[in-house]
């Protein structure tokens, strides 16, 4: 996730989009496959899609940082769950 961020923070995205959290990572046991969850602090769902768009060019930077049996594919999916306990605790407020 270190690295991953690293590269995340050179590379980023287009201007606009702010800090750009990985929320977690889970990667398949045969390491095909590996979904990055990531959050903004405003809300912004079209970011994993412009992270997906990106995503062979930062799994070939990934690969150049760690050294691995087999590089994973790299899919970005937006986190949203602060968004919804930040919900969830406005309804429990009085």
């Amino acid at each position: 996730m270190k690295h991953l961020g690293s590269i995340l923070l050179e590379e980023g995205t287009s201007q606009g989009h702010g800090l750009i959290t990985i929320t977690d990572v889970v990667v398949t046991p045969g390491l095909e496959f590996a979904r990055v969850y990531v959050s903004t602090l405003k809300s912004n769902p079209e970011i994993a899609q412009e992270l997906n768009n990106k995503a062979k060019k930062f799994t070939f930077l990934l690969s150049k940082k760690i050294s691995m049996r087999k590089m994973p594919e790299i899919k970005f999916i937006y986190d949203d769950s602060a968004e919804k306990y930040e919900r969830i605790d406005l309804l429990n407020q009085p």
